[in-house]
């Protein structure tokens, strides 16, 4: 009886590089708090449109320690962009702009069991530890009115504009998670896979804000913002998905 399986034998070998694409998971902060803009227009008709530029991209590799089993390393960027618009259809003509940006930079390294499917695929299974740093968050509240008014000889239309930015510190993750996907062969040297990741992560991050105040008037002024987010606690990442093309070396 041979030692070693045929399957063993067309497990994935050597060393491998690729390009990654990965879904947010969950963010470490809680939503932006939409408040802010209420306090602002004080309006009583409200129309919001949202948009989501967020995205995470990263390269990954792997090394094969024996015919099934391997160790990886991955790590990228994770950045959040997430803005609404929101305008006052009362007939103010005023509108505001909620955004909040951050980008963390994701470390992981893991390792897993390849198992042959067929020919051309393979199931892999492991266990992850993640870290990602992430910089500070940015929330701002950029505000724009145009009104008209009779001055007793004729309307007169002036516009103010006004840019609110609160800047939070950001800080660390790490934890660990299991990780589970397949990779299915396109050739020789290259494959396509996926990939679904979670992991308990613990989190310290935030602290005191920062308030800048730019405004078409008085200009700009930047102080410290009596109020601090800060967390320090254990949560999870959510899952995450990641399809990924790979080149065998």
């Amino acid at each position: 009886m041979p030692l070693i399986t045929n399957a063993q034998h067309d497990s994935i070998k050597g060393m491998g590089l690729g390009l990654e694409i990965n879904t947010m998971g969950n963010s470490p902060y809680v939503d932006f708090n939409s408040v802010l803009y209420y306090g602002y227009t004080g309006a009583s008709g409200e129309a919001g449109t949202t948009s989501n530029k967020s995205f995470s991209l990263g390269v990954r590799g792997y090394f094969d320690l024996a015919n099934n089993f391997s160790l990886k390393i991955r790590a990228g960027i994770r950045s959040s962009n997430v803005s609404v618009t929101i305008s006052d259809t009362s007939g103010s003509r005023s509108s505001a702009v909620l955004s909040e940006t951050q980008n963390g930079y994701y470390l992981v390294a893991g390792c897993q069991q390849n198992i042959r499917i067929n020919k051309f695929t393979h199931l892999h299974v492991g266990l992850d530890f993640d870290f990602t740093y992430y910089a500070n968050l940015v929330q701002s509240i950029n505000y724009n009115q145009t009104s008209s008014y009779y001055n007793g000889y004729t309307y007169v239309t002036s516009a103010y504009s006004e840019t609110d930015k609160y800047t939070t510190p950001g800080g660390v993750t790490f934890g660990i998670g299991p990780a589970i996907g397949f990779d299915f062969k396109l050739g020789k040297h290259i494959s396509l896979g996926s990939e679904a990741t979670a992991a308990l992560l613990y989190e310290t991050l935030g602290g005191q804000q920062t308030f800048t105040e730019t405004n078409s008037m008085s200009g700009t002024s930047t102080q410290p913002f009596n109020f601090s987010l800060k967390t320090n606690g254990w949560t999870d990442s959510g899952i995450i998905a990641s399809v990924y093309l790979m080149l065998a070396l």
